[in-house]
């Protein structure tokens, strides 16, 4: 109690070196607490204002029969279904975009229309988000809801002046729709808005049902998911894992009937070199029909019904209609059930695509190695290289049916994510130079303290002070002086923060305008930011100061009282 109450009656005497030395603290709280908030920023910017927009926290993909640029899934309920039970989801986004030609008032360049839901459930976090990163020069969101003729489009400014347009002119553009069909379509300008976010430069926005219906999707189809997480750093890994595990394929087959109403049970055969070589070997498939793609081979035992074709039917999944095929090249084979038809996976999945039969149940104790799947499901990508080979490889794959990917923000937006690490790299670096050259000042002060109060100390020692009370003096001064100016430092960083914050940026075309946040600089300081910078400059001041008051502490009373300046 007694070193506590010289160590203020201290602090108060030598007022003008107090206010010296913890004005260095405090600069040096300041800095390091806005540095934290900036670095923090340019996390929360990207995870939730650039990140969300381009590619989701996590999401899956789909293609149909191999090929990237139709993104299709037949089950858009099941897949949606997938995602229910997952606490850390916070909204669940369909992902509908499609690369079109696009021709404006005599220019033309290379677009993505991208489907805008305005029924979203979108908090007023993420409304007032959406808005910051697109600063509406001309019109509104809502007016994608506008119902006419033409279709309502929002773009970029810089997209509007390369296209030649303004609100109100026409756009047309040229597409491949989800089915493979070319597709020819115009549309009306309906907003231009303004952003920082170079990614976002290069969409034409339109409401999702008006781009669902013009890629053709039917009602029950999507072309995959996005997720939007709430901490998306922690769980974006856990939820893909969680997702992969819940998309595991069954053995696609078809429960079809004959004209006869007799009930089969259809399967796709794989037709890749190995699998051929297999059922070939096994059922005795003679050469000359190995390349038959609409070969299927059916029990030797089905003498009644038609040897040269079989008609097929199956209820749809979804919708009235129900499927039908008529299946041509038929091989009787020895060893095959009678209720069993195995057809090449080819003509399979273009009946099976066609008119989507229900679910297949479980299927067990039927050889796997032959069969096709429902989906293929590739192992989740663990880097981007990999997620980008998978995506080029689904067009090579020897297996017909759709592809299914499973991935999340890192790495599908590991650009995005890079150019973060960058800038936060370069903050600490920027925090960590100031911040030694603060502290050298602050071991300095110290130095140049304790060599003038070496007079004070012999004093103190003469009277029955301890070296050990001397030192702990020396610590507790410091101790207080930097816990009052670390508490200064972060007011002055507020006050840092708020003065930088207000102050216009507005970066065209740069990577880097994507850190700001409605043309100026963001910052989103955290209670543990915060008190890791008090205690970490609290730590490296008493640690600084204890080396001098050591020295201050060995010092015999008599040569410190026979000290002059």
């Amino acid at each position: 109690m007694l070193l506590s109450r010289l160590a203020l009656r201290n602090l108060g005497r030598h007022r003008r070196r107090s206010v010296m030395l913890g004005a260095s603290i405090a600069l040096g709280t300041a800095v390091l607490v806005t540095a934290n908030a900036f670095a923090h920023g340019i996390s929360v910017t990207m995870f939730e204002r650039v990140i969300v927009w381009v590619a989701g926290h996590a999401g899956v993909v789909a293609s149909e029969v191999g090929n990237p640029d139709r993104q299709l899934f037949r089950d858009g309920p099941f897949l949606r279904s997938v995602m229910e039970g997952l606490p850390q989801v916070k909204r669940v986004d369909e992902a509908v975009a499609v690369f079109v030609r696009a021709l404006g008032k005599g220019r033309s360049d290379n677009a993505v229309l991208i489907g805008v839901d305005l029924k979203s459930e979108m908090d007023e976090k993420d409304r007032r988000a959406m808005e910051e990163s697109f600063r509406m020069l001309q019109g509104s969101w809502t007016d994608l809801d506008r119902q006419g003729e033409d279709i309502p489009l929002i773009l970029a400014k810089e997209k509007a002046r390369e296209l030649g347009v303004d609100s109100g002119e026409e756009i047309r553009f040229r597409f491949s729709d989800a089915h493979g069909a070319y597709q020819a379509s115009k549309g009306k300008v309906v907003g231009i808005f303004q952003t920082d976010n170079m990614f976002m430069q290069a969409p034409i926005f339109v409401e999702i049902s008006r781009l669902r219906g013009l890629m053709g999707y039917e009602s029950w189809e999507s072309s995959g998911l996005t997720l939007v997480l709430h901490d998306p750093v922690r769980e974006a890994g856990d939820v893909a894992d969680s997702l992969h595990a819940r998309l595991k394929p069954r053995i696609a087959t078809m429960q079809a009937t004959t004209s006869g109403g007799r009930t089969l049970s259809v399967y796709g055969l794989r037709g890749d070199s190995a699998a051929r070589v297999e059922w070939a070997t096994r059922y005795g498939v003679p050469d000359s029909l190995l390349t038959r793609k609409d070969l299927a081979l059916v029990g030797s035992g089905m003498g009644a019904l038609n040897p040269d074709t079989i008609a097929i039917a199956w209820p749809a999944r979804y919708g009235n209609d129900s499927g039908r095929a008529v299946l041509r090249r038929i091989l009787p084979v020895a060893g095959l059930p009678d209720s069993v038809i195995l057809w090449r996976e080819e003509a399979f999945f273009r009946s099976w695509n066609g008119v989507n039969p229900p679910r297949p149940p479980e299927v067990s104790g039927f050889d796997s190695t032959m069969v096709s799947f429902e989906w293929n499901l590739p192992p989740r990508p663990r880097t981007t290289d990999e997620y980008r080979k998978m995506l080029a490889n689904a067009a090579l794959t020897s297996a017909k049916g759709p592809t299914v990917i499973v991935y999340t923000m890192f790495e599908a937006a590991s650009d995005i994510l890079k150019l973060e690490a960058v800038l936060n790299l370069i903050t600490l670096w920027a925090v960590l130079v100031l911040f030694f050259i603060i502290l050298i000042g602050v071991l300095n002060t110290l130095r140049m303290t304790i060599r003038e109060r070496t007079r004070e100390i012999g004093t103190l020692r003469a009277i029955g002070f301890q070296a050990r009370q001397v030192q702990g003096l020396f610590l507790l001064e410091t101790l207080y002086l930097s816990v009052v100016s670390c508490g200064v430092g972060v007011g002055l960083g507020y006050a840092i923060m708020k003065g930088l914050s207000s102050i216009p940026i507005h970066l065209e075309n740069n990577p880097l305008g994507m850190v700001l946040v409605d043309g100026r600089l963001f910052f989103s300081p955290t209670t543990s930011g915060i008190l890791t910078a008090v205690v970490l400059i609290t730590m490296m001041a008493v640690a600084t100061a204890f080396l001098p008051s050591r020295t201050a502490a060995r010092l015999s009373p008599a040569d410190a009282l026979r000290h002059h300046e």
